[in-house]
This record gives C-alpha cells, sequence and structure tokens, in this order.
C-alpha cells in the first residue's frame, strides 16, 4: 500500500507527495498485490480531490484520517472534525469507489504543538475520534 506524503515532508520523508504521483506508481507496479493509501492529512489539498479519488478506484487499499488545522508541522493530527479538512466529502468520495476496507484513525502528534493529542488523555481521544467518525460515516452515506 503506497502512501504519498504531504509536501510538507518534501526533502525529508519522500519525493512523492502527491496523490496523482502516487497513483502513477501504483498504476506502473500494474500488480493486484500493489494499491494506494489515502491519508486525508497527506491529500487533502490535492487541486480535484473527488476527480482523483475516483481515479484510485478499486487501488484505494486504506484510508487513513485525521483533521488538521494551523500550525502546520510534520506531525500536527487532530481529531476528526476539529480541524480545516473536509472530511465528510471525502469519506462520502472514497465510499463512491466502492472501498469497503480499513477506516483508521491516525493520532500522530508531537508534544511540542498546542492540543497535541499526545498531552491528552488518551481514552478521551479514542472515544472524540470514535463519535466524530460515526458522524461523519452518516454524513459522507452515498
Amino acid at each position: 500500500c503506497f502512501e504519498p506524503l504531504s509536501p510538507v515532508n518534501v526533502h525529508t520523508d519522500t519525493a512523492v507527495w502527491l496523490l496523482e504521483q502516487g497513483l502513477e506508481i501504483v498504476e506502473r507496479a500494474a500488480h493486484p498485490n500493489v494499491g494506494i493509501c489515502i491519508d486525508s492529512w497527506n491529500v487533502w489539498q490535492s487541486r480535484n480531490l473527488s476527480e482523483l479519488l475516483r481515479q484510485c478506484g478499486k487501488r484505494i487499499f486504506l484510508v487513513q484520517l485525521s483533521d488538521w488545522k494551523t500550525p502546520r508541522s510534520t506531525a500536527d493530527r487532530y481529531t476528526l472534525g476539529t480541524g480545516e479538512i473536509p472530511l465528510a466529502d471525502m469519506m462520502r468520495d472514497i465510499r463512491a469507489t466502492g472501498y469497503d476496507g480499513a477506516w483508521v484513525v491516525e493520532i500522530l502528534s508531537s508534544m511540542h504543538l498546542e492540543g497535541s493529542l499526545w498531552k491528552a488523555n488518551l481514552d478521551d481521544v479514542l472515544d472524540e475520534n470514535r463519535k466524530a467518525f460515526e458522524r461523519l460515516w452518516k454524513e459522507s452515506a452515498p
């Protein structure tokens, strides 16, 4: 499962930071066991995201969800629905492809950020994200 990373990671973690680049790699591999990971935090600012997600179609092997807000760093994930990512729209587009695999809430953070998930009570973080995912799931129904 190939995961294109956000441009904020340029020259640190990857040279592939666009969803269309990741999809091209997966398509060139042309193997049924090679697919794409859609990480909301990494791809949400892609131009024509709805169209790109449709192009990914059956090549989507995993979806990772988190939210984003400033200040942006490489570790600033936030609880679903508390930031800027249009998660319900993105989830609706992914569901429309027929994707029926795992949906993962990515709890990546940094102790240096205000509002860091890692500074919070983990039970509360999990409960808040579970409730937010359930709400977004209903909102994103095709």
